[in-house]
């Protein structure tokens, strides 16, 4: 088992509604019929306060490219977390802060 993170910058937001935290999980997990399923949310000690989604997946090398489809496609609270969101794989005993610096999956050059 291992898991999916996605980091949401406020300022990339275009509705930084803290909403998010529930929303996002909740919709991928209905369009995976559960194959990936909420795993909570934390902040970052960044300077932009970021907030982290974690998801779990039996198979999240697998399921990532279905989570980016579904960022892709979806709007939730009027936001494209696709462009705006940084989504990393993360291992179950690794901090989440170093997985933003080592296994950066979308965007293709983000910067921790």
């Amino acid at each position: 088992m291992g898991g999916i993170a996605l980091k949401l910058v406020p300022g990339a937001l275009d509705n930084p509604d803290l909403d998010l935290r529930y929303v996002v999980p909740d919709r991928i997990a209905e369009l995976t019929h559960g194959r990936v399923t909420d795993n909570g949310y934390d902040y970052l000690d960044d300077a932009d306060n970021s907030m982290v989604l974690f998801m779990v997946a039996e198979r999240p090398v697998v399921e990532v490219a279905t989570v980016l489809e579904i960022l892709r496609i979806e709007l939730f609270s009027e936001n494209n977390l696709y462009e705006a969101g940084v989504v990393v794989l993360v291992c179950e005993d690794e901090d989440p802060a170093a997985a933003f610096d080592q296994f950066v999956v979308h965007p293709a050059q983000a910067s921790p």
